[in-house]
């Protein structure tokens, strides 16, 4: 179906699904990034993994590393895409919580604040979409 033969309620039912989707990306969007502000307080240490294995029916792996934490040795787990840089023996940067020093992660806080910035743009990309096609749809609506 080409654009030019849409109805007007056409466009305006897309636009107020983008709005939606909008919404709800809105929402997933502060989730993340209330998680990004409360990880990036956490301590960085340094770590070593200990074992990765293959999850079963994906590419993903389970990445299990030990850290040293309030005078006590920790072990924390993570699933990661395969990489080859994530190997047993290897050095790696473990951020902990200090309240809760047995939650941990891999991630570096670029890739906490990373997500936030991808999930605000594909946000605000929907609901310029879906506004723009709402506005489509009244105008062609005052075109008939």
């Amino acid at each position: 179906m080409r654009l030019q033969r849409w109805q007007p309620r056409t466009y305006r039912r897309v636009g107020i699904a983008l709005i939606v989707f909008a919404a709800m990306s809105v929402a997933l969007t502060v989730d993340e990034l209330i998680d990004a502000r409360t990880r990036s307080r956490w301590v960085e240490t340094a770590g070593v993994v200990s074992s990765v294995s293959p999850t079963e029916a994906t590419k993903d792996v389970i990445v299990v590393y030990r850290y040293r934490a309030d005078q006590q040795e920790l072990e924390g787990r993570e699933r990661r895409r395969k990489r080859s840089d994530v190997t047993p023996g290897a050095a790696v940067a473990v951020r902990y919580d200090p309240t809760h020093p047995t939650q941990s992660t891999l991630r570096s806080v670029f890739a906490e604040w990373f997500t936030v910035g991808f999930a605000t743009v594909t946000a605000a990309a929907l609901a310029a979409a879906g506004s723009w096609a709402r506005r489509a749809g009244r105008e062609r609506d005052g075109a008939r």
